[in-house]
């Protein structure tokens, strides 16, 4: 991967059998924890979309990888984007990934409404 990007390959191409998903969310969906940490370091654009409308964090958050999510969480990925469905990342890790993703997205919402405090209470 450090070798495709040195050699100037476009980290914002899309890929048509893919939803046209950028490579970062391509590492983020097939959790390629070390891929997405390269390309974020290279100034990946964290909240680009695919057909789908769906980010980097939500293909983290739906397949359950922590370990991205994190990463995507510590350069600010957009915790509240919807995609087409009107799902936010915390709305996929709840249909799809483990509690502990869950647990990890709601202790990043920027506030919590009465109703989130309360799922927060109950996964913990």
């Amino acid at each position: 991967m450090k070798l495709l990007l040195e050699r100037k390959a476009d980290m914002e191409s899309e890929h048509e059998q893919y939803f046209y998903k950028r490579p970062l969310s391509l590492a983020a969906d097939n959790e390629h924890e070390h891929v997405v940490k390269v390309l974020l370091e290279s100034k990946a654009n964290i909240d680009s979309t695919d057909t789908m409308n769906r980010t980097s964090l939500s293909w983290a958050a739906e397949r359950g990888d922590r370990a991205v999510a994190e990463l995507l969480l510590k350069r600010n990925g957009n915790t509240e984007h919807r995609d087409y469905d009107g799902n936010t990342p915390l709305a996929l890790a709840v249909m799809y990934g483990p509690e502990a993703i869950v647990n990890l997205l709601l202790e990043e919402m920027p506030i919590l409404t009465p109703k989130l405090a309360k799922v927060r209470h109950r996964c913990a």
